[in-house]
């Protein structure tokens, strides 16, 4: 579905899930703010929009800082009357069983993958309540939200953290007309036998299901933590 003069923040932007939704988005007419703490890899999401047809203004952004992240908001929100969609994509993978795992690990891994999406919502959404409009995708995972991983304490942990923010939001939020979801992939990475569509995914995969969930069709859904993993999430 194309749209038109709607503009689509995407953090994270740089590879895998991140610059596929971006480019994604930029195909079905958005405007893409692309932003990563990975100049190269932006360099290069950014060349796939523009030989796509798109428009991309790209963007250093460490989402671990709060001060970081406002000044980034200001900067975006000066180029643009509004701003249509917030995907909400940085984050990081990570091994620890309990007895290896420190508070500085804890504290990381939280940071980057929950508290993360609390500050980018803290930033755009004011604009989005002006203007009584607006979406956010927040990336979670299977792990947290559907089983347990054992040897991932603080990435499961992090992620079933991203469900509860993402319910959380969609109730404050919803009277102002915003509509707050997640996308919970797996199956990029698994055994092929694990999954029943019978392949593995791809990032592509998960893309185009956040250019779907960001469509029009999707403006009465909010609250939910949707599984795109081919079926494990079933099948487990």
């Amino acid at each position: 579905m194309m749209v038109k003069d709607k503009v689509a923040i995407v953090t994270g932007a740089a590879r895998g899930i991140g610059a596929a939704a971006a480019l994604a988005l930029a195909r079905d007419g958005y405007h893409i703010e692309a932003s990563d703490i990975d100049g190269d890899g932006l360099a290069r999401t950014q060349a796939a929009i523009v030989d796509a047809g798109g428009s991309v203004v790209t963007g250093l952004l460490d989402v671990r800082s709060s001060e970081a992240v406002a000044a980034y908001a200001a900067g975006v929100e000066g180029r643009h009357e509004g701003i249509d969609l917030l995907v909400s994509n940085a984050g990081f993978a990570s091994i620890g069983y309990l007895e290896d795992i420190d508070d500085a690990h804890w504290e990381t891994v939280t940071d980057l993958n929950l508290t993360s999406h609390m500050r980018l919502a803290r930033a755009f959404v004011p604009r989005m309540k002006a203007r009584t409009s607006g979406r956010i995708i927040c990336l979670g995972s299977i792990a947290g939200h559907t089983y347990g991983w054992a040897g991932r304490l603080a990435y499961a942990s992090s992620k079933a953290g991203v469900t509860g923010l993402v319910r959380t939001l969609a109730m404050e939020l919803g009277p102002h007309g915003i509509t707050v979801n997640g996308v919970a992939p797996a199956g990029l990475h698994a055994a092929v036998e694990q999954v029943p569509l019978g392949r593995v995914g791809t990032n592509e995969d998960i893309g185009d299901f956040i250019a779907m969930l960001a469509s029009d069709g999707a403006r009465f859904m909010t609250g939910q933590m949707l599984s795109v993993d081919g079926g494990m999430s079933v099948s487990l």
